[in-house]
């Protein structure tokens, strides 16, 4: 399932992260759609069972806006039936009346998009504060890119571009411990 040509993760490893995680979401069903337990304890177990499988070494993929998206539909749509009235529409419209922001409230927790961006974050810091020497932060800030190392250089213009401050506050940042 991976392809070791591309440097972004492919659909077949998003599809399959998607069609494990669920499969696990039924094979507990009951425990997560028990209403007499208390939904922060579901979505303790949800987080641990689900949302593990489905970003299992999200740190370094590059993902596009569309295996993204599938992602945060796949979860936000066991969210919804998690929630009483969670697939509830508005009517005469296709909305629901709970929107995702409002789900994630209820729930207590982010978008499946916002964990693997924290994830990549956090995984680029601890690259950062790594010996000079270690294989890993040489391949990932040497200047000489090549396709082998194609993802380790995307993965960091990603995080970089989204994270929106000037490279130094982001260097100081990581080396203090703050991401």
């Amino acid at each position: 399932m991976i392809d070791y040509k591309s440097h972004l993760t492919g659909d077949s490893e998003i599809n399959f992260r998607i069609d494990s995680a669920i499969g696990k979401f039924y094979q507990h069903g009951k425990k997560f759609m028990n209403k007499r337990i208390s939904l922060k304890t579901r979505v303790l177990l949800l987080n641990s069972l689900i949302r593990s499988r489905l970003t299992y070494a999200c740190q370094t993929w590059c993902l596009t806006v569309k295996q993204r998206d599938s992602l945060d539909v796949s979860y936000n749509r066991v969210l919804r039936m998690m929630v009483r009235n969670g697939f509830k529409r508005k009517e005469n419209s296709w909305a629901y009346v709970l929107s995702n922001e409002e789900l994630y409230r209820i729930c207590s927790t982010e978008s499946i998009s916002v964990f693997v961006n924290r994830q990549q974050q956090r995984y680029i810091a601890h690259i950062l504060r790594k010996e000079d020497n270690s294989m890993t932060k040489r391949l990932t800030f040497n200047d000489n890119v090549s396709h082998q190392r194609g993802a380790a250089i995307s993965l960091l213009k990603n995080v970089m571009k989204r994270d929106g401050r000037p490279p130094s506050a982001f260097y100081s940042d990581c080396l203090s411990k703050k991401l």
